[in-house]
């Protein structure tokens, strides 16, 4: 597949009104981000052990040492007009707190930004058990919260009026501290509509090169991790993830270059990739995807089951019995009718060859054999990716058509 490069986003374009809210447009704000997106993507590889250790210890007390004169000055502005304002008091507290010691966990009533976990370490000594990873990360919610609360509060005050300065400083220091989490400014720096949706949800196939190099940083920057299984026990909550998980499998994956710059060489995610590939990258599997409509959590159930055995030797047999082949029907789909009726037809259908779809679809996914591989094949279909690759990449769509009318004649002939 060639790739090609694309040009940044346009610099004119307007800000959405996210961006407003969020004075994502002021000048120190966009090197707050700028400043996050370079520390996670110049290692995205060893950013989660050295960026929220000691590392972010260390970024929270340079944050305190300037927000606690320039805190201090805002309040002193605001306070004659305003008097005792409760959630007022508590921000400006919030944001001149003294981080915890490292390897303390942050209280709620102290640290109420704060989010702490422990990681396992990435290398690891069999010989010696490893020392957990203290992680530091930003509750983004929970400073936007404030930030819109000092946002509304704004609008009683004259534009150009000193306690609206005032209260814009505070937002500019809430703003501060939420992108000291590298993950949260590469976060902001993906946005590009109203509602949060990623490059990848709209840009497609425009991307080229330098968007393929922002899927895994995104990856990184909202779920937390490169690690194949916790990202995909994250969850999609942040991002449409079928284009994504679409574009990572197919386009990053197929770019050694850009898989060796995020990864050590003796990763063993590797591995897992070169079996992904296969499958993803298959357009039979496409075809049959869109063919069966293959997509959702119940095919994701079907796909568990195959690799939990549970087709039995279906796949094998050259003319299994009718009785056979709707008690495993019966055994993947579960109590979806729908989806047993397609596995149902995927048996008694194939490619003219004496291959039907099913022992097809059932064959290319044995191929893959790794654990990890299988549970990203399994969220793969869960988020209906095949289809949407087809959506997205117009030579897969005209494979695709090929396939079908290939076919189509073979059953005339």
């Amino acid at each position: 597949m060639q790739i090609e490069y694309t040009p940044e986003r346009n610099p004119i374009l307007q800000p959405t009104p996210y961006e407003l809210l969020n004075r994502l447009q002021v000048p120190t704000t966009q090197a707050a981000i700028q400043r996050g997106v370079k520390e996670w993507t110049s290692s995205p590889g060893t950013a989660m052990n050295k960026l929220y250790g000691n590392g972010m210890i260390q970024k929270l007390l340079g944050f305190r040492m300037q927000a606690i004169p320039v805190v201090d000055a805002a309040y002193k502005t605001l306070q004659p007009s305003i008097g005792e304002l409760e959630n007022l008091d508590r921000i400006c507290e919030n944001l001149k707190a003294a981080p915890p010691a490292l390897n303390d966990e942050p209280t709620p009533e102290d640290h109420p930004y704060l989010r702490y976990t422990e990681l396992t370490p990435r290398e690891t000594d069999p010989e010696e058990p490893p020392e957990p990873i203290a992680q530091y990360t930003i509750k983004n919610e929970e400073v936007l919260v404030d930030i819109r609360y000092l946002t509304d509060l704004q609008k009683a005050f004259p534009p150009l009026s000193a306690q609206y300065g005032a209260l814009g400083t505070l937002i500019d220091q809430l703003n501060a501290y939420r992108l000291l989490d590298p993950r949260i400014a590469m976060r902001e720096e993906m946005y590009r509509t109203e509602g949060g949706r990623s490059a990848m949800d709209i840009g497609g196939m425009e991307m080229g090169r330098v968007g393929l190099t922002a899927i895994l940083a995104t990856i990184t920057a909202i779920f937390g991790t490169i690690s194949i299984v916790q990202f995909i026990r994250s969850g999609g909550k942040e991002i449409s993830l079928a284009p994504l998980l679409w574009g990572f499998a197919t386009w990053f994956v197929a770019d050694p270059n850009l898989l060796n710059s995020f990864f050590d060489k003796s990763d063993p995610i590797k591995r897992d990739f070169e079996e992904i590939r296969g499958v993803t990258n298959n357009r039979t599997m496409q075809y049959l995807s869109e063919k069966h409509r293959i997509g959702g959590p119940s095919w994701a159930r079907v796909v568990e089951g195959i690799y939990d055995s549970e087709h039995g030797n279906l796949h094998k047999e050259d003319n299994p019995a009718q009785t056979y082949k709707k008690r495993v029907a019966k055994d993947l789909a579960g109590n979806d009718a729908e989806v047993k009726a397609e596995l149902l037809a995927m048996m008694e259908t194939g490619d003219g060859k004496g291959t039907s779809d099913f022992a097809y679809f059932t064959k290319t996914l044995l191929d893959i054999r790794r654990e990890d591989a299988k549970e990203f094949m399994s969220t793969y279909v869960r988020h209906d990716s095949f289809r949407e690759g087809i959506r997205l990449d117009p030579t897969a769509r005209r494979d695709i058509d090929d396939i079908q009318n290939a076919r189509a004649m073979l059953r005339k002939a």
